[in-house]
């Protein structure tokens, strides 16, 4: 089985599905990295290194209202009086859902991803709708689409990986409605046993992390491994840069949210990958390399081995 490996903010790759671990060599992640120009990739591992972390889960086929925390409920009944979710095709999110994906961009301060121009919005969709088992779902208000989501499915699990919404969706509760709708569809459409929405984001998020919760999702513990880029790595890696790091965060109090990064350092400095597999390791998806440049698609192909080729984009993590 192989993973997608999607851009996930301005440092980090991610794998997807979350779910799946990837028991790989130092040496096939350096090479990942610098295929994709990023400081960091962080994927679930069942090797014993790295952090705890944690997938959120919906496993409850009678899933439905009374599964929602009381607020959550309260906005996703406010929600449905104005807006609708439904599941999408490719066309109507290439044609309805470039300014969600600007906006998100915006947010996270990303905004030059390849996809923010209309070309890369219309390859972002054709890539997508070539995916097996990939789909989107949208809230909408009127012909307005106010957010989506992309998700997964495959092996009686969903996944969705992705979630933008526009700057309005605030003000429907767009997100809540969409979460749930989407949620309790899914975990009963036929061969479907569980749905996640991904793991906790890292570092972490207490408020992302209790929407998910307040949505219904449980939480289930994985091991998280951080790997650093080879070309970042002699600086960002080592004690010195860690020590200063945790006294400007003191000295600031951590108002700054650019000190996210040392916990992602720390993590880094915990994960130490073998530099060979035995042939003893549990079931796992191999890495893909990740190509950079006008021409790469912006969802990866499964890849049999650590020579395929692989690209995404996503504002769904760092």
């Amino acid at each position: 089985m192989g993973v997608l490996w999607i851009e996930a903010g301005r440092l980090s790759v991610i794998s997807v599905p979350s779910t799946a671990t990837v028991n790989t060599t130092k040496q096939e992640m350096d090479l990942l990295l610098r295929k994709s120009r990023r400081v960091m990739a962080i994927f679930p591992t069942s090797f014993a290194t790295g952090i705890k972390s944690g997938t959120f889960w919906v496993r409850d086929r009678a899933y439905g209202l009374h599964s929602l925390q009381r607020q959550f409920r309260q906005h996703v009944q406010r929600a449905a009086k104005d807006c609708a979710v439904r599941a999408l095709d490719w066309d109507t999110l290439r044609s309805k859902g470039l300014n969600c994906y600007a906006n998100s961009l915006q947010r996270c301060g990303a905004a030059a991803s390849p996809a923010a121009s209309q070309a890369g919005w219309d390859r972002f969709c054709e890539v997508g709708a070539s995916i097996s088992g990939l789909e989107p779902w949208g809230c909408f208000y009127g012909g307005e689409l106010l957010a989506y989501l992309i998700a997964h499915s495959g092996g009686g699990v969903c996944e969705a990986f992705i979630l933008h919404r526009s700057e309005a969706a605030l003000t429907f509760r767009a997100v809540h409605l969409l979460f749930y709708e989407f949620t309790r569809a899914m975990i009963q459409r036929p061969g479907i046993t569980a749905v996640t929405v991904g793991r906790e984001w890292f570092p972490p998020h207490p408020s992302l992390s209790q929407l998910k919760k307040h949505a219904g999702y449980d939480t289930e513990e994985i091991q998280l491994a951080v790997v650093l880029n080879p070309a970042f790595r002699l600086v960002l890696g080592n004690v010195v840069t860690r020590k200063a790091l945790r006294l400007l965060r003191a000295v600031t109090r951590n108002y700054s949210a650019r000190f996210d990064s040392l916990e992602a350092l720390e993590a880094a400095a915990t994960t130490k990958l073998p530099s060979c597999l035995t042939g003893n390791e549990p079931p796992q998806a191999h890495p893909t390399h990740f190509p950079h440049g006008k021409d790469a698609p912006f969802f990866p192909q499964r890849a049999k081995n650590a020579e395929g080729t692989s690209a995404s984009h996503s504002t769904s993590d760092r």
